[in-house]
């Protein structure tokens, strides 16, 4: 019940941030003002459909916006330990999904797929709102400090503590300001930044269950768990 919960506060959000986005494209005109003082296409047609498959076209998972920097990025957030418990993984004989007991092999394929189930409302969501909307509206410096404290309200979720929560925050504020970069120099369209914030959170999802099955059981509350 808390994982349909969720998913459907997200898809509620998800729909809410389009319709202030497709908004604010009409009333600019689908133009912004850029630093030079010509007027360039701000924003991209895109339909709601168009941007939750983001994550699914090649073009935007295999460009130098995402290649190399996504696994640099993942493999900066772990630490030598975390890569032994993955490495010990598949060394057990069941695992827990949800407090049932699995092999690892179904465990990991049931946490994969419910983190692309849930970040296919989680990703454009985010990037919408802060990279459609708030990038627009507060700059490319308020919009990634508003990205990055945002995940500060991850410390009230279970098994999530402060020094993770402030962890969480500080690579959210540089991945904003990143993501915020690239949406600007690909002139406001932010499929690439979608893309890379999904495959970031789906990865994550799964290597933070494998680190520890047991503290994984909330992970559908504690999304993003990264970004």
């Amino acid at each position: 019940m808390v994982y349909v919960g969720f998913l459907a506060t997200e898809i509620g959000g998800l729909f809410y941030a389009y319709s202030q986005y497709d908004a604010q494209r009409e009333i600019n005109n689908r133009y912004h003002l850029n630093l030079s003082g010509s007027k360039t296409n701000s924003y991209a047609p895109e339909g709601l459909l168009e941007l939750a498959a983001a994550p699914w076209k090649p073009e935007n998972v295999f460009s130098w916006d995402v290649i190399p920097v996504l696994p640099l990025l993942l493999v900066a957030e772990y630490s030598v330990s975390d890569f032994q418990n993955i490495g010990n993984y598949f060394h057990q004989n069941t695992v827990r999904f949800f407090n049932a007991p699995v092999s690892p092999l179904a465990g990991l394929g049931l946490v994969l797929a419910s983190a692309m189930i849930l970040n296919t409302a989680v990703a454009p969501f985010e990037e919408i709102s802060f990279r459609g909307i708030s990038l627009n509206n507060d700059g490319q410096l308020g919009s990634s400090l508003y990205f990055g404290g945002m995940h500060l309200a991850n410390m009230i979720m279970p098994n999530v503590s402060v020094e993770e929560t402030i962890q969480q925050a500080v690579f959210a504020t540089l991945y904003g300001f990143y993501s915020s970069q690239k949406t600007l120099e690909n002139n406001f369209d932010f499929q690439k930044m979608i893309a890379f914030h999904f495959w970031n959170n789906v990865i994550s999802m799964a290597l933070d269950y494998m680190i520890n099955p047991d503290k994984q059981l909330y992970f559908c509350i504690t999304v993003p768990i990264r970004f």
